[in-house]
């Protein structure tokens, strides 16, 4: 098969992908094999002397047992371990059969170039259909070619009267197995084939939606903090306010940008403001609940969406001031003790507005004007601690 080593893993899905196949197979050799059988008894029955159709009932009867018996093992668990075993020894008793049942025939009878036919068809689908492997499917044909052989010889005298036509019979035996048996070679090389084809279709498949997956993420969130994006939370946060609409909750949005940042990477590098936008995003998703929407819409800016009962009025005030003790511990970057705070500002639904856009601009306002409040309050400290000195 082209020299193709399958894995161990590739092969097994291999031999589970010819399961359906051999089982298919085998109910339809034992159901149309038993049905030629049952033709041939009727016609039998009505054309051969009784003498002779009662020695051959016996062994039609034989016949029609193993395939109802090959038959009903393919509803059985050992069908498919022990598959070569069965389907050889189904085919050799059927072919044993037949082979007995040109014995009994009269040469020369309708029945008797029957029977031969019969045994030129069975070797046939020991190629074509059964799926068996090939040295087990020429060591059936074998064995039944050599039984009719000596069967002519023995007890029809084809030596002495009819050795052209015995010659002639065997060479169809072997010239029948001979081609199907080369079929039976191109039906595993395309059988073999077509599942590899499928094998990487699915792994294109498969990488495709991996990729079509890692694509959206990429669309959705951000790359350095792994959180969702502007246009990710401005989509949920649209959602989130239908259902404060339905269920009669406040949707709170907070706008966060952090105070000193932009020193933090003039005088320490990128490499620093990355990790201070690292670690301000794991420390905020623990400022937060479970429930709680949180994203980096932008540089050093973050935005929060909460979903609150009437009820909870004071719950945005609480996150907030967490937010505000919790950013502003130091982050260590290269033995040095980095440091920023946070501006915050806030809109609510639908006190603020009723529009997603419009909610996080007025969040947006509020934060300049918070961060304009924490610079003049920051100037006041500084100018009362000058006076006091």
């Amino acid at each position: 098969m082209d020299n193709i080593q399958l894995t161990a893993e590739q092969e097994l899905s291999f031999q589970q992908s010819l399961k359906r196949e051999k089982k298919h197979s085998a109910r339809i050799i034992s159901f149309l094999g038993a049905a030629l059988f049952i033709c041939l008894t009727a016609i039998n029955y009505l054309a051969l002397p009784a003498n002779e159709f009662s020695n051959i009932l016996p062994t039609t009867l034989v016949t029609l047992f193993v395939l109802g018996t090959f038959y009903t093992l393919t509803y059985r668990n050992c069908f498919f371990k022990h598959y070569s075993l069965i389907g050889m020894a189904t085919f050799l008793a059927v072919g044993l059969a037949i082979c007995m049942m040109i014995a009994l025939s009269t040469p020369g009878r309708y029945s008797h170039n029957v029977y031969y036919l019969a045994l030129m068809l069975l070797i046939i689908t020991t190629f074509s259909w059964s799926y068996m492997p090939r040295r087990l499917s020429i060591l059936v044909t074998g064995i039944l070619i050599t039984t009719f052989t000596a069967i002519k010889i023995v007890m029809h005298n084809a030596l002495n009267e009819e050795l052209l036509i015995l010659v002639v019979s065997v060479f169809f035996l072997i010239a029948s197995a001979s081609i199907v048996a080369m079929a039976q070679v191109l039906r595993d090389k395309y059988i073999f084939k077509n599942f590899l084809l499928q094998e990487q279709l699915q792994i294109n498949l498969e990488e495709k939606a991996r990729e079509a997956k890692h694509q959206k993420e990429l669309a959705n969130k951000d790359a350095l903090t792994d959180l969702p994006n502007r246009r990710y939370i401005t989509r949920t946060l649209d959602h989130a306010m239908h259902r404060a609409k339905e269920k009669n909750l406040d949707l709170v949005i907070m706008f966060l940008d952090l105070n000193g940042f932009k020193a933090v990477n003039d005088n320490y590098g990128h490499d620093a403001g990355d990790e201070i936008l690292t670690e301000i995003s794991n420390r905020l998703k623990t400022c937060i609940r479970t429930e709680d929407q949180l994203a980096r819409i932008g540089g050093d800016e973050f935005l929060i969406g909460l979903l609150i009962k009437k009820s909870e009025a004071d719950i945005p005030e609480k996150i907030r001031e967490k937010i505000r003790s919790t950013v502003i511990q130091p982050v260590a970057f290269n033995e040095h003790l980095l440091k920023v705070g946070t501006s915050i500002g806030t809109a609510s639904y639908p006190a603020d507005g009723r529009n997603i856009e419009a909610l996080i601009k007025l969040a947006d306002e509020n934060m300049y004007a918070d961060k304009l409040s924490i610079k003049s309050n920051q100037k006041n400290e500084k100018a009362e601690k000058a006076n006091a000195a």
